[in-house]
């Protein structure tokens, strides 16, 4: 068996490093998964009524790009405008009905003490860092002795978020799609006057609940991984397939095996009696490689899986590994190559 190392070239540039702020407005609109429909409870003279509301509107919002990993460690929420679909609510109380309709309700999001902060790994956020608004509602209908009429937006409806919400960066184009989730959990008491037997009051609780999810785009520069890699370990500034880092795999695979210029391997292949294993770090691949070979040298094609006894011919990014290749089958040679460059 005899093995070698090699990959493409890459044309490199000096890639633009840190996180970058960025605006960006973000649409709720009309999801297939039930996403941006919200259960609306209303209770009422000790009975209740559940309808179903659909929540469209506008996000503002100040990321903190790090184009180089398509992560941001910032969401805070400047302002935004939500609308739900208009709902009625029926509840028979003895001989009596009592039924309401909520109206034009409308509702604004605020980081309550900015920055948002994001979990750059994960894009995990707490959702407590942000406040909903009921700016805007008007329930009307008939009590059980009078008409109901109550504006929301009079009451004191802000209330925190609850539980964690996910922000997630896509590269597109110019920048980057941007995916943001949370929950949404408030609810809210209020006193219809006169409605009751006799010209009572009725205490009434309007909750909403559902799952906000809010798409848009926000312009960044989209930096090559591997060239924000080079710039942090020194190599921005020579060719991909120099062997700087290491005397046995060129720049390109170093990055794309999981390794950097402190622990760059001098060894990639071990001999054992069944044959080689590859010397993988302790990182994960960061893009994926092939296990390549050829009788002639002249051409190179995907090694045949049944010479691989464990792992992949192309091992995907994020691979971890073992790989070991057999001894007995083929004579010829192998070597890796990072798939981006094929």
């Amino acid at each position: 068996m005899k093995y070698f190392s090699t990959i493409g070239f890459l044309a490199l540039s000096i890639p633009c490093l840190g996180q970058t702020p960025n605006v960006t407005q973000l649409t709720i609109s009309e999801e297939t998964d039930g996403a941006n429909v919200f259960s609306i409870r209303v209770e009422a003279a000790g009975l209740s009524d559940t309808e179903q509301s659909n929540v469209t509107g506008t996000v503002d919002a100040v990321l903190n790009v790090d184009p180089a990993n398509a992560t941001t460690s910032e969401f805070t929420i400047t302002g935004a405008n939500l609308q739900g679909s208009d709902t009625t609510f029926s509840f028979s109380i003895i001989f009596s009905t009592i039924n309401l309709s909520l109206q034009d309700l409308g509702a604004t999001l605020v980081t309550t003490s900015p920055p948002g902060l994001v979990d750059s790994q994960t894009g995990i956020f707490d959702a407590s860092q942000h406040a909903i608004t009921l700016n805007s509602g008007l329930i009307t209908g008939t009590g059980i002795a009078s008409s109901v009429n109550r504006d929301l937006s009079e009451e004191d409806t802000s209330q925190q978020l609850s539980g964690e919400g996910v922000i997630s960066l896509t590269p597109s184009g110019e920048g980057f799609d941007v995916l943001v989730e949370a929950p949404i959990n408030i609810s809210n008491d209020f006193v219809i006057e006169g409605a009751g037997l006799g010209g009572s009051n009725i205490n009434a609780t309007v909750s909403i609940t559902g799952n906000i999810r809010a798409r848009g785009f926000v312009t960044a520069p989209v930096v090559d991984p591997y060239l924000a890699w080079a710039a942090l370990n020194g190599v921005e500034n020579v060719p991909s397939t120099d062997f700087t880092l290491s005397s046995v795999i060129n720049n390109q695979l170093v990055f794309a095996l999981g390794f950097d210029a402190a622990n760059a391997p001098q060894q990639i292949w071990q001999e054992n009696q069944n044959g080689f294993s590859l010397m993988l770090s302790n990182e994960p691949l960061r893009e994926p490689v092939r296990i390549e070979f050829s009788t002639s040298l002249n051409s190179w094609d995907l090694a045949p899986q049944t010479q691989i006894t464990s792992g992949e011919n192309l091992l995907p990014a994020g691979f971890s590994g073992p790989v070991a290749v057999a001894r007995t089958g083929l004579t010829g040679f192998y070597r890796l190559a990072s798939s981006s460059n094929n």
